[in-house]
């Protein structure tokens, strides 16, 4: 329970409180992390979406060891940026919307 809130704590910290990536100081690159999580980490992209201030919130997952890692995309540049990363992730709850 401690480890699912943990994770809902950094989607909501990425969502609300980081409009800008830069301004939030987060490490950023220009090359997609999706490989070298998977290689890396065994992370897969398991969600994603649109934030309110338009960047695209992606989350990787290992959910054979519950490790994770949050990236987001912001809207006007071409930089994957690391949001967090954690351990403890497990799916509450299955269910997609069109």
């Amino acid at each position: 329970m401690l480890k699912t809130i943990a994770l809902a704590a950094a989607v909501l910290w990425a969502v609300f409180l980081c409009p800008s990536a830069n301004a939030q100081g987060m490490a950023c690159a220009e090359k997609n992390p999706r490989s070298d999580l998977l290689e890396l980490h065994g992370e897969e992209l398991v969600a994603q979406g649109i934030t309110a201030t338009g960047f695209l919130l992606q989350i990787f997952a290992n959910e054979e060891t519950g490790t994770f890692t949050v990236v987001l995309v912001p809207p006007d540049a071409p930089l994957w940026c690391m949001g967090g990363q954690g351990e403890g992730f497990t799916i509450v709850k299955k269910k997609i919307r069109n």
